[in-house]
């Protein structure tokens, strides 16, 4: 691989500065997993609990979509899924795309998210940095737009229905439920 003489970084490597400069300018899509699963006729969603430069709270698990990646959600959703998990063996057994996010004040980009609702076949053992949420249990330190993921989510599960977006439905959630 080529590097520059600046402190063996590689070729291409864009400082922060200039890289958050131009997240700014763009809008940037981001492939956000909300794994799930059932217990005792509850749904229960895998959040990590993040502490870095860039966050500080539970959030979904996700990642910038990039060129180098898989093309299709699935194939993307398995990536990341190894190596958040790493040797667990976890395979995606189903991904369903469940809303858009556009977040508007964003501190550093202007993302642009597709939940995605995961099913994982495998085990996830309780480790630190995650945690299984439900909708009435969620920490105050959750970031931004990541409970709504939780609640579209659970709509979904619950009522079997796609979300609906109206002027009065902005969420894509009813106001009777």
């Amino acid at each position: 691989m080529a590097t520059t003489s600046e402190e063996n970084r590689p070729a291409g490597f864009i400082p922060k500065e200039c890289l958050l400069e131009f997240y700014k300018a763009t809008t940037t899509p981001f492939l956000e997993l909300v794994i799930y699963r059932e217990r005792d006729g509850r749904f229960e969603y895998l959040y990590q609990d993040r502490h870095d430069e860039w966050w500080n709270g539970f959030c979904a698990f996700g990642e910038m979509v990039r060129n180098d990646q898989p093309s299709g959600p699935a194939e993307i959703a398995q990536v990341l899924v190894n190596r958040e998990f790493q040797g667990l063996r976890l395979t995606v057994a189903s991904l369903r795309i469940i809303s858009f996010v556009r977040y508007q004040k964003h501190p550093w980009c202007n993302p642009f998210a597709v939940v995605c609702l995961i099913e994982v076949r495998g085990e996830i053992p309780p480790a630190e940095g995650r945690a299984w949420l439900s909708p009435d249990s969620l920490p105050e330190n959750i970031i931004m737009h990541h409970s709504l993921y939780l609640e579209q989510c659970e709509y979904f599960l619950r009522t079997g229905q796609p979300l609906a977006f109206t002027p009065e439905t902005p969420n894509g959630i009813p106001a009777c439920l």
